[in-house]
């Protein structure tokens, strides 16, 4: 009878072992489906990495201060952001998903602004990591807009001047005053504002195939310079396409960063000419914007 309890007892106390080693198995390595950006993201293990989900008009409690970290890379969220307004309904579902409301923007940048966050330039990681210039704010952020759309300073920049924010500004010159985009004087009156503005190229082609791929870098920037009278030191590739070629002449054209489309939170010395975002789509609520915002964790 005895043997017969010990049995028992080994068994239970060994299903016991494996059920919690198989949950926190699951909790650290569990994916996570994000189907606006159609990946999966791999979570880290817990006691290393700090996630959660602020409630709306909540204080983040996860330590989100810049510093630095795995050998010399901040963590600084870049926002990627197109269209600010409502997308027309003629319009396939992928490009209604580069549109965001006013509204759903202004919940964004409120929350950045509730939980501490402070805007800085692409320029301000270069004179980091090159000049050795601390950081103007403790807990940094980025936010840039592509494509140089009107909506950009109809609806957006009201918005980030509400808030004491600032953006950065892609614009492709071949479309400044055409059509819906923006207009000289009203990158004039966004750049004397404090917004920073950086190339996006001349006409928008995949660098990569581009037969023009010097004059798109260097001529865009020489129009910029030309019109704002100030320089332009951050370029941003179409689509997120690039190669080693294009980087290299991103260098030889006198930009000191350049920004992806590849995801991701960390930036060092070695990826200034690759900067990740977090790609915003569509109106998302400030639950998915959360988890976006933090999607590569920072350690404790």
């Amino acid at each position: 009878m005895l043997k017969r309890l010990l049995i028992a007892l080994l068994i239970l106390v060994t299903g016991t072992a494996a059920l919690i080693y198989g949950r926190n198995f699951l909790v650290q390595t569990a994916p996570i489906k994000d189907s606006a950006l159609t990946a999966t993201i791999k979570l880290p293990d817990i006691k290393i990495f700090q996630r959660t989900v602020a409630p709306e008009g909540t204080k983040l409690k996860m330590p989100i201060d810049a510093g630095i970290f795995n050998a010399g890379t901040l963590w600084v969220p870049v926002i990627v952001y197109h269209h600010i307004g409502t997308a027309p309904s003629n319009l396939s579902s992928a490009d209604q998903s580069m549109f965001i409301k006013p509204e759903w923007f202004e919940k964004h940048v409120k929350y950045l602004k509730d939980n501490g966050f402070e805007t800085i330039h692409f320029s301000d990681l270069d004179i980091y990591f090159n000049k050795g210039t601390p950081l103007p704010v403790k807990r940094p952020v980025i936010i840039s807009f592509d494509d140089g759309n009107g909506t950009g300073y109809t609806k957006a920049f009201p918005i980030l001047q509400k808030y004491g924010m600032t953006g950065t500004y892609f614009v492709i010159t071949n479309y400044v005053g055409h059509g819906s985009h923006l207009t000289w004087d009203q990158i004039k009156e966004m750049g004397a504002a404090g917004m920073e503005i950086g190339s996006h190229t001349l006409s928008h082609p995949f660098l990569t195939k581009s037969l023009r791929l010097k004059e798109e870098l260097v001529q865009s920037k020489k129009i910029l310079e030309d019109n704002l009278g100030v320089t332009i030191s951050t370029f941003a590739y179409p689509y997120g396409i690039y190669d080693e070629k294009t980087v290299a002449l991103a260098k030889e054209a006198g930009y000191t960063t350049a920004r992806s489309f590849t995801t991701g939170n960390g930036i060092s010395t070695g990826n200034l000419f690759e900067i990740p975002v977090v790609r915003i789509y569509a109106n998302i609520g400030l639950d998915r914007w959360n988890k976006q915002l933090f999607a590569s964790g920072k350690p404790e």
